[in-house]
């Protein structure tokens, strides 16, 4: 049965919408997957038939959503609204693509997965990860690191989204990979001579079909006499290219978003083309959804007033309704809002704990908390710190980077070198870090000799050392003896000391492409999780363990339950009861890479609001004052939020 749907006045304006194009501007929590559905079946209900409309967004998750949405409002049984679909821009681009292929008889091509093992029994070049790693082997010459591999794919993904070829990717990607234009090159070389496509590919292939072949262009402008795109401040310059192909000439086309929660410019997503819509269809009509249904008033305004401070933005209000006022409640602009300031992330942790143990959700018997962070790499303590507790948890996403990445495999290889000096694999896997430049033709002559007891005494034994040398790796040999007998966070402070680890770090920035505040950010990582255990041996178990718990976590049914991990980036879209953001230090959030850049401060800024507009009763911030080997500073965002909470009340 269809559900009766009260419609404030703002939403019932875009649902009443027909024909011309228009831009819905929607603040966070305004209902406007409930809007766009009711939308959708009052175009249907004037007798437009379910399948000339087109409905695009961003996200599977979000196409689902709709659906489920849509089904909730108006039930399977209503035949007069029946047979609405929701899809993402590349799904329909992928169903464009076999569309052509069967009209003009021509071949499919090859879609390429986007992950999975780039070694092992199965061929890795079958997959994205896999051939960009041996394009990149083959023309660099060296093996590709995690970080690197990533920072290579989200440079590719971008010069397609923005159209760039590449003569231009360079400067469009500007990721700082050396080779960059040709691994480029020949990735889409490969690529044309193997038909494959990737996912970016199936948006530049779709538009180069729409482009160029005008019967198929017709054949979809008359398959689709009305176009919806959710989540437009999220689309690319290739996805607006797309859209517009197939809006012209009627121009029924309506963009639905919010340009203050645009947080994917890195990957190309292009806001100007929601901001701009105005210019690009003279004649378009505005509408504003500015009521928050979700949050409490204090966070509404606290939320209202930080995202003020873009210029990149319409002059909308975020409000809440009159019944939920901060007069009618009687509350304060810092209701249900703390700003907590910690000694370092052990009592970051410690505190979260005590909250998560003891402290109820605001107003609730039971309620949802999220745990957000700007970066990956948080996760890991956070993890590990639930995981002692005995608290459960589900994460979002999670990426292996701290288990693959060189950093770790250095710091395993050094730690079993100490426990046990006879281990030649350890010893040749972190010998060019050792500080004492030995030389690749010594290496070989330690490889031939026999496997008999320590490696530092074969060396001195062998003779093969000059004296300069013999004297550094007696050093080392008598610093890991003693780090040996140290807990775990001891010995890794003492081991970065004693080999001068630094020097690896800046040789992989400048030769590699490394982020020495990735790298860095790695390396605290490991202090952080080795101070929580006694004995070396336990760990690098621990590590191993933790692996396996993050895995767990991610495929639970928890990931949806009543305590998530997740980067802001992942709980666009989502909500809780209560939101835990943690690490809100500089260099971290915003990120390094926003200094000197107002338009990424302005992005950065806009995910931190996306942060601030998933709580609905309870939001803590929690400021460290260090990490593991240094000490931190406020975010500039934590200043603005005081700032706000202080202001006046709208």
């Amino acid at each position: 049965m269809t559900r009766k749907i009260q419609l404030n006045e703002q939403q019932q304006a875009f649902v009443d919408h027909r024909e011309g194009p228009a831009a819905l501007l929607a603040v966070p929590g305004s209902g406007k997957t409930t809007t766009m559905v009711c939308r959708t079946a009052a175009l249907i209900r004037s007798g437009i038939p379910a399948n000339r409309i087109l409905t695009m967004t961003f996200t599977k998750a979000a196409a689902l959503d709709m659906t489920h949405r849509y089904a909730e409002l108006f039930g399977h049984r209503d035949e007069q609204v029946h047979g609405a679909t929701f899809s993402t821009i590349h799904s329909f681009a992928l169903q464009l693509i076999r569309f052509y292929c069967v009209k003009r008889n021509r071949p499919m091509p090859i879609i390429l997965s986007e992950s999975g093992p780039r070694n092992g029994h199965t061929d890795g070049s079958a997959t994205r990860p896999g051939l960009l790693s041996q394009i990149y082997r083959d023309v660099t010459g060296s093996r590709i690191g995690e970080d690197v591999l990533e920072s290579l794919s989200m440079g590719i993904s971008l010069a397609k989204n923005t159209m760039a070829d590449p003569n231009r990717a360079e400067n469009a990607a500007d990721h700082g990979i050396k080779g960059f234009r040709k691994i480029f090159e020949a990735y889409e070389q490969v690529k044309k001579e193997r038909r494959l496509v990737d996912f970016d590919d199936m948006l530049t292939v779709a538009h180069r079909i729409l482009s160029m072949d005008d019967g198929i262009l017709n054949d979809m402008r008359e398959q689709y006499e009305y176009v919806q795109v959710d989540e437009a401040q999220d689309s690319s310059l290739i996805q607006h290219a797309i859209i517009d192909l197939l809006a012209r000439p009627r121009d029924n086309l309506v963009m639905i978003g919010d340009e203050d929660q645009s947080i994917y410019v890195w990957r190309g997503a292009n806001p100007s083309g929601l901001l701009g819509f105005q210019v690009r269809y003279p004649g378009a009509k505005l509408y504003l959804m500015e009521t928050n249904y979700r949050s409490r008033a204090s966070i509404v305004h606290l939320a209202d007033q930080f995202i003020r401070a873009n210029r990149e933005r319409t002059d909308k209000k975020l409000r809440v309704p009159e019944s939920a006022s901060l007069e009618r409640e009687g509350s304060h602009l810092s209701e249900g809002i703390e700003l907590v300031r910690v000694k370092n992330l052990a009592d970051e942790y410690r505190q979260i704990r005590d909250i998560l143990q003891h402290g109820p959700v605001q107003g609730k018997k039971n309620g949802t908390t999220a745990i957000l962070y700007r970066n990956n790499r948080s996760v890991y303590g956070l993890a590990d710190l639930l995981d002692r507790a005995g608290i459960p948890f589900g994460v979002r996403d999670f990426k292996e980077t701290l288990f693959n990445h060189w950093v770790t495999r250095d710091m395993k290889a050094f730690l079993a070198l100490m426990l046990d000096p006879s281990d030649r694999d350890a010893f040749l896997a972190i010998s060019s870090k050792l500080n004492a430049f030995l030389s690749r033709e010594l290496l070989e002559s330690l490889q031939a000799l026999p496997q008999e007891g320590s490696i530092w005494k074969q060396i001195r034994k062998a003779g093969l050392l000059p004296n300069f040398q013999r004297i550094r790796l007696e050093e080392v040999e008598q610093r890991f003896k003693r780090l040996a007998r140290m807990k775990p966070h001891d010995a890794l402070l003492g081991l970065l000391d004693c080999v001068s680890y630094d020097k690896s770090i800046e040789f992989a920035a400048r030769t590699q492409g490394y982020s020495p505040d990735s790298v860095n950010g790695m390396l605290d990582t490991l202090l952080v999780l080795s101070a929580n255990e006694t004995t070396i041996p336990g760990f690098l178990d621990r590590i191993d363990a933790l692996r396996v718990i993050l895995e767990n976590a991610k495929n639970s049914k928890l990931k949806r339950g009543p305590l998530i991990l997740s980067t802001v980036h992942s709980a666009k879209g989502l909500e809780f009861d209560r939101v835990l953001l943690v690490d809100m230090v500089e260099g971290e959030f915003p990120s390094p890479d926003s200094d000197g850049s107002a338009s990424l401060l302005e992005e950065e800024r806009r995910l931190c609001y996306v942060a601030i507009t998933r709580a609905r009763s309870d939001l803590r911030v929690f400021i460290p004052a260090a990490w593991a080997r240094e000490k931190t500073k406020p975010s500039r965002f934590v200043r603005e939020m005081e700032e706000a909470m202080r202001g006046r009340k709208p």
